[in-house]
């Protein structure tokens, strides 16, 4: 159960995205501290995190051209990747929308209230939408969640396509999920989505949930952060 204590909020989320959300419901007091006071802590990169960002930027050289020969890292999906490479897929991109999913500029910082991030999206010859995310590592269970999430950004983003497939590549596994939906579906996830950003850049009480994660949040006491419920 949520502690019912919370702290004095004199700043709001101006804007909202999954890994936001993710960390709103695992807690929102960390969520806040973290996106909202943007309060700083030493924390050292892994090694994982550092091969994650240099399998995504050489993915975005392929996609783009830039490099000629597949790199090695890619090799589980090399018939994928080739295909991808010769439809002109929009990489590395970023979806921006105001509260009520209108299309901004994500660099827009008072209008765009919700951002997606995306590795690679392209329109087939059949004018469907496909959204992909290449992953590195293991896979996790929110990953469903972030499928729809590219479902309904899509389709304010694409309207007049006939479907969306999204697709998660996990390059180290040799292994993907992909889902098909409908239009209907994609409208359908706009609306959940609608509701669960919502209750985020609402929020105006930031309760903590106190649980497993506190054993690594960067802001409990025992690290000499502000969180004396961790």
């Amino acid at each position: 159960m949520p502690v019912k204590q919370h702290i004095k909020v004199v700043k709001v989320m101006k804007s909202v995205s999954f890994t936001r959300y993710n960390d709103w419901v695992k807690c929102a007091r960390f969520a806040y501290l973290k996106h909202v006071d943007k309060l700083k802590v030493e924390e050292s990169r892994s090694p994982a995190m550092v091969r994650g960002e240099e399998i995504h930027k050489k993915a975005e050289q392929y996609a783009l051209g830039q490099l000629k020969t597949l790199p090695k890292e890619l090799k589980s999906f090399g018939a994928e990747f080739k295909v991808l490479k010769t439809q002109n897929p929009t990489v590395e991109g970023s979806w921006g929308f105001t509260e009520k999913w209108e299309p901004v500029s994500s660099t827009d910082w008072s209008r765009c209230k919700i951002r997606i991030k995306i590795d690679a999206a392209v329109i087939t010859p059949e004018n469907k939408l496909r959204v992909i995310d290449h992953k590195t590592g293991k896979m996790y269970g929110d990953s469903e969640d972030q499928m729809t999430l590219y479902a309904a950004g899509g389709i304010v983003m694409n309207p007049d396509v006939k479907g969306i497939s999204s697709e998660l590549w996990y390059v180290d596994l040799g292994e993907e999920k992909v889902e098909h939906y409908t239009i209907a579906q994609a409208k359908k996830f706009l609306k959940t989505w609608t509701s669960n950003f919502n209750m985020v850049l609402s929020d105006r009480t930031f309760v903590p949930r106190p649980g497993r994660h506190c054993s690594w949040c960067p802001y409990r006491v025992t690290e000499g952060g502000p969180c004396e419920f961790s």
